[in-house]
């Protein structure tokens, strides 16, 4: 059975491609190609093929239970690409801590460094291969987002962060 199939396959959405301005931009891309369809109609597709990939963009894993192959991909246009590989079995679902900082320099000050503590959800494989799936600043945020991966799978989320 071919696992592009979508009917036996489970797709999780993780997390948007671009950034919030990204997005901002993309939309904004959107709001100029309609009203470019009117005004200047060769310019449009620009304006709406950017703003479209920008705001379709997202970043997902596949998983095709039946076949046991699964593949991560990134999606515009809500075609998905990606490598299928195949698997044996989930292990489980871990989180770790990481810190991350940012050094912000202007003209009028002589920097601020911003420090945030990110929290990074991973899927272990029962061969120790690990597949990133998130990462999110709020803990409870990110196991929301794999609990119900966890729970379709069986799997046990551990939090290395406690």
């Amino acid at each position: 059975m071919s696992p592009s199939g979508s009917n036996d396959s489970l797709v999780i959405k993780l997390d948007k491609l671009f950034p919030f301005h990204f997005l901002l931009l993309g939309y904004a891309l959107l709001f100029v190609g309609l009203l470019a369809t009117f005004l200047s109609p060769y310019a449009s597709p620009f304006f709406l093929f950017f703003g479209a990939l920008f705001v379709t963009g997202t970043r997902g894993l596949e998983v095709n239970e039946i076949a046991k192959k699964y593949r991560a991909f990134n999606a515009f246009f809500f075609i998905k690409f990606g490598e299928w590989k195949s698997y044996d079995q989930f292990d489980h679902i871990f989180i770790n801590s990481s810190k991350t900082s940012q050094k912000v320099n202007t003209m009028v000050t002589t920097g601020i460094t911003a420090r945030n503590l990110e929290y990074n959800a991973y899927l272990k494989f029962n061969d120790g291969y690990k597949l990133y799936l998130s990462t999110k600043r709020d803990k409870a945020e990110l196991l929301n987002k794999v609990s119900g991966f966890a729970e379709t799978f069986s799997l046990d989320v551990i939090d290395h962060t406690a």
